[in-house]
């Protein structure tokens, strides 16, 4: 394969677990990681909150610790057009589930649709996020005391975690 090919194709790997760790810092609550997403001079607008990307950890892990019961952020259709071998744009579809508890005691599942546009730069040999913007696609809201209890015994399950004891982080499972 040509040198040119195999660097593109190094840099949307790069790229995309870049997009994976962000998603786990937010649901694991990692300001750590989630910081490590961005550039020291980045931008980050979120809709809701805007400003410099290494700020934005802060913001989140305060915001989601006080009003989320648990989070789950995906990944979707992401498409990565390079300028260079050291600038890229991104369009990535997300899917964000949170599970919250209202002033009333009842529980919802807020699901956000849309898509993270991105410009990456790479320097001193790591992608990171250089700006974002949080694009609303569509979004519900549904009362979970209205809706039948899941089919499976959830406690046979190994329970998420929101910090770094979670699974995901142990070697012990690799």
């Amino acid at each position: 394969m040509p040198v040119e090919l195999l660097d593109e194709l190094a840099a949307r790997r790069d790229i995309h677990l870049l997009l994976l760790r962000y998603c786990r810092g937010v649901d694991r609550l990692d300001r750590e990681l989630i910081d490590s997403c961005y550039h020291d001079d980045s931008w980050d607008d979120h809709g809701h909150w805007k400003g410099p990307g290494p700020d934005f950890g802060e913001f989140i892990v305060r915001s989601l610790t006080a009003r989320a019961i648990i989070t789950s952020h995906t990944i979707g259709n992401s498409l990565v057009e390079f300028e260079s071998a050291t600038v890229a744009k991104g369009e990535t579809y997300t899917m964000a589930y949170l599970r919250r508890q209202d002033d009333k005691g009842t529980q919802w599942l807020d699901q956000f649709f849309g898509r993270y546009i991105d410009r990456f730069e790479k320097r001193d040999g790591v992608w990171r996020i250089k700006r974002r913007v949080v694009m609303h696609d569509w979004s519900i809201a549904t009362d979970l005391s209205a809706t039948a209890s899941f089919p499976v015994k959830i406690g046979t399950f190994e329970q998420g975690v929101r910090d770094r004891t979670d699974l995901s982080y142990r070697n012990d499972t690799h």
